[in-house]
């Protein structure tokens, strides 16, 4: 009885494994569908893009502590790294 109780209170908290693999999932068919477009995936675009099918991801997974702290922190990371990128890429060309 008290496995069932456990196993229940685990699918309920989820976990941050399943939130960082669903917004890596999300991220690659994000990018396979530019690709697929004929976009170029810029860091500028995920960067910024990501906002639409992260937030809505979050507020879905919110009861699940564990996978929305996965979700923002896979999202946060991502966020640095297109900023840094982005940064590095644009900002040098500004100043010519």
């Amino acid at each position: 009885m008290n496995e069932e109780i456990n196993k229940e209170e685990i699918e309920l908290e989820g976990s941050i494994k399943r939130g960082v693999l669903y917004v890596l999932l999300a991220h690659v068919i994000f990018a396979i569908s530019l690709f697929l477009l004929g976009w170029v995936v810029l860091g500028l675009g995920i960067w910024l893009i990501q906002f639409i099918y992260v937030i809505p991801m979050a507020i879905h997974f919110k009861k699940q502590k564990q996978t929305f702290k996965g979700i923002l922190i896979t999202s946060g990371i991502t966020f640095l790294l297109g900023g840094g990128i982005c940064g590095v890429t644009m900002l040098p060309n500004m100043f010519r």
